[in-house]
């Protein structure tokens, strides 16, 4: 009877009462969708960290590890890193090819975004007076960003490539284009004389713009946004505009979007540079005005008119001038620039201010004409959703948003445009925008 009950228990069925063992782990038994979506969301050194704990993190973590690649350091620093990756690309390529099981795709393929900084390597020692930089740097950094197939966004700080360099990354360029990465959609390039105490006789502006204009003629159809970080001297300026115009010149027809333009030092511009108005005019307008939907330019080198400052006597003029040089512009949705001074003259004509060093200086009157000129130019061009002005001589600034009667203003303490600080204030982190 004893033995009929045992076989008896053996073959019941569990009851619903049965405890269900649990996982020790259940974070680990997510499906893998799950944890790609998760890795979109941490930073790169929490995926870092979580990829450690185990192998099967370790490979599920892999894309938001290898999501976006800083290599930087100086000359010697950065060519063995480089070295390492491509030695490590090539043995995964080599192994993916001859169909040996790997639980995770080549490191080349998860690579969305690269941020090339080069450092120099004696802040003491003006670069013309180096002898020991390898030449073939530029050769290797062109070959490292041809063999990033998904790539999406691409950053370029050369500013410390020597002569040598430049020749050989621009020959390099030459023949061998970048048209083939269809996802870059992204650009960003620095120019500055001006980073970590660094002056003029370290770097020289208008080598590094022919490495940009180089890059420029090599990208891709497909480049839609552009942001140039640009120095503070006619040699910038030129380089800058260089870099423009070889971008847009190519023999592509790219359909640009989004133009961003900064200056890294704004307060030590030449009085003799290029203003606001002219990169709108010779930039903007003259070679993006049929695709361009947002412009911003962080910069304190003012938007003036033409006639200069007695030609913006009242709020009305100046409504009428920037209407006037966005207007040509038919897709732009966002704009963003500094102005000279706003023109304090309320709408009845005959309230004004004068300067910030002024005992009697009123912010209510200086917020009365942004309002006025914001929502101003907001009626006169019905296609724009925002736009943002701001003075740093009356270290003011407003952002309008909206159409027609329901548009809304708010204004801010407009503070040093600098990459050196302050990039989460005002106007740095305008629209989310960070750098």
């Amino acid at each position: 009877m004893a033995r009929a009950q045992g076989f008896a228990r053996r073959g019941a069925k569990p009851t619903h009462n049965a405890p269900i063992r649990k996982s020790r782990a259940p974070f680990l038994d997510l499906p893998p969708e799950l944890y790609i979506q998760i890795g979109n969301y941490l930073p790169r050194r929490d995926a870092v960290n979580i990829s450690h704990c185990s192998k099967k993190l370790y490979h599920v973590f892999r894309p938001a590890v290898w999501r976006v690649l800083y290599p930087r350091g100086n000359d010697a620093e950065m060519l063995r890193g480089i070295l390492q990756l491509k030695a490590k690309a090539k043995a995964e390529l080599q192994a993916e090819k001859a169909c040996v099981y790997r639980p995770s795709r080549p490191v080349v393929k998860e690579i969305r975004a690269v941020h090339i900084r080069l450092q120099a390597q004696n802040y003491s020692i003006a670069w013309e007076h180096d002898d020991s930089k390898p030449t073939q740097l530029g050769y290797e950094i062109v070959a490292l960003i041809r063999n990033l197939p998904h790539i999406q966004q691409l950053t370029l700080d050369l500013r410390y490539l020597d002569p040598k360099q430049v020749k050989t990354l621009t020959t390099t360029l030459a023949n061998y284009k970048l048209d083939h990465l269809a996802s870059l959609r992204r650009v960003r390039f620095t120019s500055s004389e001006f980073d970590n105490g660094v002056t003029k006789r370290e770097i020289d502006p208008a080598s590094c713009g022919q490495a940009i204009s180089a890059f420029c003629a090599a990208l891709g159809p497909k480049v839609n946004e552009l942001e140039y970080v640009r120095g503070s001297d006619i040699s910038n300026d030129a380089a800058f505009i260089s870099a423009s115009s070889t971008f847009a010149s190519t023999h592509h027809r790219r359909p640009l979007k989004r133009l961003f333009i900064a200056r890294d030092v704004p307060w030590m511009f030449d009085p003799q540079g290029i203003k606001t108005r002219e990169i709108i005019e010779n930039v903007a307008v003259a070679h993006h005005k049929d695709t361009l939907e947002w412009l911003t330019i962080f910069d304190d080198s003012d938007y003036e008119p033409t006639g200069g400052e007695e030609a913006w006597n009242t709020a009305q003029d100046a409504v009428a001038f920037l209407a006037d040089a966005l207007s040509s512009m038919p897709c732009l949705r966002r704009a963003a620039f500094p102005i000279i001074d706003f023109p304090v003259l309320a709408r009845s004509g005959n309230t004004s201010i004068t300067r910030r060093d002024d005992a009697n200086f009123e912010y209510g009157a200086v917020e009365e004409a942004m309002e006025f000129i914001g929502k101003g130019v907001l009626r006169s061009l019905p296609q724009l959703e925002r736009v943002a002005f701001w003075s740093m001589m009356q270290a003011r600034g407003v952002e309008a948003v909206g159409h027609g009667e329901d548009i809304h203003c708010q204004f801010h303490e407009a503070t040093e445009v600098s990459f050196m600080g302050g990039r989460e204030s005002w106007p740095m982190g305008l629209w989310g925008y960070r750098f």
